[in-house]
């Protein structure tokens, strides 16, 4: 194991295709996390102090905690930012909970930070029906937090729900695939008018 897989604590850019993807990840199982289920909570808890290898474990999440959309996006992520199959691998795995924080990549500026927070909220689109009433105490605990932090990023009131209205005008355009995302992303910030 990586004793350091994030980088937490160093402001290296190596780390930062890794937090990307892993704050992706980490949005959908936050979601999950704020629902309180209790078989959800018990699920992951066992998979994660399993003791199983993380080829396993990334396996267990993916079929029995993630949904067919969350995971093909997050396959999606890995291919577009180049991670290799064990990054991909760990992080999956949930290997991000085993560090108290998660932090989002060092080197980004404006459009790359914007072009996450995207990602984040649309990875929150891919959870199903019974997630969505928890998106708004999602965006008050965690993405508010996190976003906040980022360099380049302002954000006011109204960020996120322009996000998520862009976002639908993009959908019901019939941007729907995932090779539509470098458009939705444009698209979304141009009209935040922040890029």
């Amino acid at each position: 194991m990586d004793n350091n897989f994030f980088g937490i604590g160093t402001a290296n850019a190596f780390y930062d295709k890794r937090r990307h993807v892993n704050l992706v990840f980490y949005t959908m199982i936050m979601l999950r996390f704020l629902k309180k289920d209790h078989s959800f909570l018990m699920r992951y808890k066992e998979i994660g102090t399993s003791g199983y290898d993380k080829e396993t474990r990334a396996y267990m999440i993916c079929d029995q905690i993630l949904t067919v959309p969350e995971v093909a996006f997050l396959d999606y992520l890995r291919g577009r930012y180049g991670l290799s199959e064990d990054e991909y691998v760990t992080i999956l795995s949930g290997e991000t909970h085993l560090y108290k924080e998660v932090r989002s990549p060092a080197s980004y500026q404006g459009d790359k930070n914007w072009e996450l927070i995207v990602q984040m909220v649309y990875a929150t689109m891919l959870s199903g029906p019974a997630f969505q009433g928890f998106v708004q105490q999602l965006v008050n605990s965690f993405f508010s937090v996190i976003c906040s932090g980022m360099k380049g990023v302002v954000l006011q009131n109204s960020t996120f729900r322009l996000i998520s209205e862009n976002m639908n005008t993009c959908l019901n355009q019939g941007k729907r695939h995932f090779s539509d995302l470098p458009y939705i992303e444009e698209y979304v910030v141009n009209k935040l008018g922040v890029g």
